[in-house]
C-alpha cells in the first residue's frame, strides 16, 4: 500500500507560480517535476482548509491551483486536528 501524503497549499500554488525570481522559478520547476513524475508513489490527499486558502487572495493562478487541488481526494479536518490548530494559532499571551 502506498503511503498517505497530505498536500498543502504551497504545492498547488508553486505549480502555477509565474514569478520570475530565480528562487521561485526553481521551486516551481521542482514542484512540477515532483507532481508530474513522483506523485504516483504516494496516495495523495488535500483538505477543505487548502481549498479555502486557495480561493482567497489575488494570485492570477488561483483558479488553476484550486482546480489542481480538486483532482485529489479532499478530507475534512477532524475535531482533534481543529484543536491542535487552535493551540498553534493562539498567541501565547491570550
Amino acid at each position: 500500500m502506498k503511503p498517505l501524503t497530505y498536500i498543502e497549499t504551497s504545492i498547488f500554488s508553486f505549480y502555477y507560480d509565474e514569478r520570475t525570481h530565480p528562487a521561485i522559478v526553481v521551486r516551481r520547476e521542482w514542484t512540477q517535476e515532483w507532481w508530474d513524475r513522483d506523485r504516483g508513489n504516494s496516495q495523495l490527499v488535500t483538505s477543505t482548509a487548502v481549498l479555502e486558502e486557495l480561493s482567497k487572495g489575488q494570485k492570477p493562478h488561483k483558479d488553476k491551483a484550486r482546480t489542481l487541488a480538486l483532482t485529489l481526494p479532499v478530507i475534512t479536518p477532524s475535531e482533534e486536528i481543529t484543536e491542535i490548530v487552535a493551540v498553534y494559532c493562539t498567541p501565547p499571551d491570550a
